[in-house]
């Protein structure tokens, strides 16, 4: 018995080649706009005082957490403000060039929010 790759095996192959070339960015571009969508939602939401929890209720777990110093300047948010009451930690979510920062105090109370884009 000898095995036959025919029109039809190919025409299924390109198929499956096409969907994936096209699937892929096509599901990544909707996921970013989906969390831009979200983000931008629950920061606006987002009040100074706000606790970790609330945080977490509106924008979802974040993508990865920063002590302070881990921006160089333990005094400063990230964009070159003073900090109030002393900064704890950092949560970070991501999107395509447009990182989205919640900080917190000592308390784990919001004491700054807001962006970063890139140059």
């Amino acid at each position: 018995m000898q095995l036959s790759l025919g029109p039809k095996f190919f025409n299924n192959t390109l198929v499956v080649i096409f969907l994936i070339v096209v699937g892929i960015p096509v599901f990544w571009a909707a996921n970013q706009y989906r969390l831009k969508k979200r983000y931008n939602y629950g920061l606006s939401q987002i009040r100074m005082g706000d606790s970790k929890q609330k945080v977490i209720v509106l924008m979802g777990q974040p993508d990865a957490t920063n002590n302070c110093a881990i921006l160089g300047s333990p005094s400063l948010n990230p964009d070159g403000q003073p900090r109030d009451g002393g900064c704890k930690e950092d949560y970070r979510y991501f999107t395509f060039l447009k990182p989205y920062i919640v900080t917190f105090d000592q308390k784990d109370r919001v004491i700054w929010k807001g962006y970063q884009v890139s140059p």
